[in-house]
């Protein structure tokens, strides 16, 4: 029970905190909390795939798609966020390679401690990242999305009555 115990305070250790302006849902902070919870108990696997799981619940906050019960591919997920300006250009291959990084524990092989230490310092400086956005989705997104939808509507209703 020692070595558990000593094992446990070391991962703890190691772990930082998750500091943003905004604060996540309550969604995302159970997913992180598990995470963390997870790798503290020397459960790697579990931390890595709660750790991924949060980074895309983020990202379905942040782009007001968390909830409307239509399937995303993380891949539009990451290019609905840079448009949105939610993260830079910079930071989508972090994203897509801490994504790549779990979906391999998840499908392919497990991870040791120092990998899913990795991958949740990865998620974690990702979170801060996206909660820290300027850009972002809002309800006037929302409204402009809208509209621009209705234009291209009545752009092909017009072509198409003209053909």
């Amino acid at each position: 029970i020692l070595d558990e115990v000593s094992g446990m305070v070391r991962r703890i250790i190691k772990l930082s905190r998750l500091d943003a302006p905004n604060r996540p849902s309550n969604a995302t902070s159970i997913y992180v909390q598990e995470a963390a919870r997870a790798y503290i108990y020397g459960l790697t696997q579990a931390s890595v795939a709660m750790g991924r799981a949060a980074l895309e619940q983020s990202l379905k906050e942040q782009l007001a798609r968390q909830r409307k019960g239509d399937f995303i591919t993380f891949q539009e997920l990451v290019d609905e966020a840079v448009k949105w300006k939610i993260i830079d250009k910079v930071s989508v291959k972090v994203v897509r390679d801490t994504a790549k990084k779990a979906d391999k524990v998840l499908h392919v092989a497990p991870i040791d401690e120092a990998g899913a230490l990795e991958v949740l310092d990865a998620v974690k400086r990702l979170l801060q990242l996206i909660y820290s956005a300027e850009g972002g989705f809002s309800r006037i997104g929302t409204l402009i999305l809208s509209l621009n939808e209705c234009r291209k509507r009545i752009y092909r209703s017009r072509t198409e009555g003209a053909g």
